[in-house]
């Protein structure tokens, strides 16, 4: 039986596990590797795509104690130029990871983490949680933490009857990444874009100065506005092409690149990317059942909101638990 389980290997469960360091965690996540939406994507011979979380401009001085703490060495900040639409915003600190955004979670978990573990489904019997993933192993704890999407939460808590609020919906979100051939000489390193029906950010990969990126080629990130992927996110793999056609001419036609030639593109579709207007508590604790639940869709849909949620809920279970970070 394991003393402390964790559901979902995202940021907020890193988070969390950083607070736990002395005590004996054990964190279960459907996917490959840790990240969830702080993913990065790896294409050999041409370098990283941070496809989901773009970047951190921590607001919160506790927050920004935290990462110069536990990730001033694996993080740097972003530097050029930012725009929204044709404004040129000012400078403020937008912190990446080194190798990837992977990094803000990767080198802040501080447990045992097992991989292609989707959870399907959760029980409590004699004081104990009980779980069963969907490869058939099962799993005993004392205490259980869920740190997923709220759909999922929902989805997950909705036969044991505990009268608990949860408010709102995640809105997805469609992210493609290309390689040119050449340089495009766009003048700058992100743009949010409030007017093209399709595309609402594109980054330039290549402006973020890792050392493992293709030097001869240039990398963008583009996602799309919740609108499109609304429209195209459930079918995104069967119509893999066509979108990613949609989307690259979009990002074409605003910046006008005509023939130049992209070598790598691909396209990743996040189902609950953000939830812009949380309607729940920040976070859950339900000592009796010993059921924590946290995420950024708790407190907001930044980076920032996942460690404010984690944050508060550590500290509560720390004190009816009486533990020490």
């Amino acid at each position: 039986m394991k003393k402390i389980i964790i559901v979902g290997a995202g940021f907020s469960s890193a988070v969390l596990s950083s607070f736990f360091k002395n005590q004996d965690i054990s964190i279960y996540d459907k996917g490959r590797g840790p990240g969830g939406r702080c993913s990065t994507r790896r294409v050999d011979k041409v370098g990283f795509f941070d496809h989901g979380l773009q970047f951190i401009s921590p607001k919160n001085n506790n927050f920004l104690l935290f990462l110069n703490i536990n990730l001033k060495k694996y993080i740097t900040n972003w530097e050029g130029n930012f725009f929204k639409d044709n404004e040129l915003l000012e400078k403020k600190i937008r912190w990446i990871g080194k190798d990837g955004n992977n990094d803000f979670v990767r080198n802040l978990l501080h447990a045992n983490v097992y991989f292609n573990k989707e959870l399907c489904k959760l029980y409590r019997n004699e004081k104990q949680w009980n779980l069963e993933f969907k490869d058939g192993t099962k799993e005993i704890t004392n205490l259980l933490i869920l740190t997923l999407p709220l759909e999922q939460c929902k989805k997950l808590i909705q036969s044991l009857n505990l009268n608990l609020i949860l408010d709102g919906k995640m809105e997805p979100t469609l992210s493609a990444m290309l390689a040119f051939k050449e340089k495009t000489y766009i003048n700058g390193s992100g743009y949010t874009l409030t007017k093209n029906n399709i595309l609402g950010w594109c980054a330039n990969e290549s402006s973020k100065g890792r050392e493992k990126n293709n030097k001869n080629l240039e990398l963008w990130s583009i996602q799309s506005t919740s609108s499109y992927a609304k429209k195209n996110h459930q079918y995104y793999k069967e119509k893999k092409n066509e979108i990613l056609k949609e989307m690259i001419d979009a990002f074409v036609k605003h910046f006008k690149l005509e023939n130049k030639e992209i070598v790598y593109k691909n396209i990743h579709g996040w189902s609950y990317a953000q939830n812009n207007n949380p309607k729940t508590s920040k976070y859950i604790w339900l000592p009796k059942l010993r059921l924590g639940i946290c995420g950024d869709w708790m407190s907001g849909p930044k980076a920032e909101n996942a460690w404010e949620s984690s944050s508060l809920l550590f500290k509560a279970m720390a004190k009816d638990m009486n533990w020490t970070n």
